[in-house]
């Protein structure tokens, strides 16, 4: 490589750093916004909701009460799911895309053995790597929707084994060409994406390098799982 290029290069890098940087310090102010809102419409929903029960016991009809709490607690369960133990930056990018999935219909599943905003990196690094991650599963798993006809499926996990966190995030997808699965998280980066540069990718490996972990992905038969690894204590 010559100097010109390294610079072009470097430089080239840095602008994205700082692009990305500022794009989701923007996100993430959006995305806490919306989780208050969220919280205020369902504090005043509550309150609605408290009426017709009240309502219902007193009319005696017990098990239509009984079915109203059931549901009632689903939803609510499903909303707070997202905010346990998270850290107001890291649930508001949960609950973000948990809406964005419902709004295009995918099954997004979140299933965590210990909250994200205990990975071993300040919170800016996990909005931009999980954000970027979250966004193209999302996104493969609406093409998968549409051109399959079936419903998309994101599921998340984070677990905690011994001195490593492991993130697995499996999505629907349609198919990939081996010329980009070869290309994958590599520098500079290629994306599915028709005529694009994967900046995401970049971001996502560029933090995974930097907190020593190991990226991993495999994809068969329309399913794609991308497996992170970290050492729980950062040696600086």
């Amino acid at each position: 490589m010559s100097l010109i290029e390294y610079c072009r290069f470097s430089w080239k890098k840095s602008h994205l750093e700082w692009h990305e940087k500022l794009r989701t310090k923007h996100t993430t102010v959006e995305q806490t916004n919306q989780v208050l809102l969220d919280l205020r419409r369902e504090r005043h929903d509550y309150l609605k909701h408290i009426t017709s029960l009240q309502y219902m016991l007193e009319q005696g009809e017990y098990k239509e009460a009984t079915q109203y709490m059931g549901k009632l607690v689903g939803e609510f369960e499903r909303f707070s799911a997202s905010l346990s133990g998270e850290k107001s930056a890291i649930a508001g990018l949960l609950h973000w895309h948990s809406r964005e999935a419902e709004k295009a219909n995918i099954e997004l599943t979140y299933e965590f053995e210990v909250p994200v905003s205990t990975l071993p990196m300040p919170q800016e690094e996990i909005v931009v790597l999980l954000g970027n991650a979250l966004s193209n599963a999302l996104e493969a798993a609406e093409h998968y929707k549409d051109e399959e006809g079936e419903t998309g499926h994101v599921t998340v996990k984070l677990q905690k084994k011994s001195a490593f966190y492991i993130l697995i995030i499996r999505n629907d997808t349609p198919p990939v060409p081996d010329t980009i699965l070869d290309r994958l998280y590599k520098v500079p980066a290629t994306t599915t994406k028709a005529g694009e540069r994967g900046f995401g990718a970049t971001s996502i490996q560029s933090i995974v390098q930097k907190r020593q972990g190991h990226l991993d992905f495999t994809y068969k038969q329309k399913h794609y799982t991308l497996k992170i690894k970290w050492p729980a204590i950062q040696i600086e």
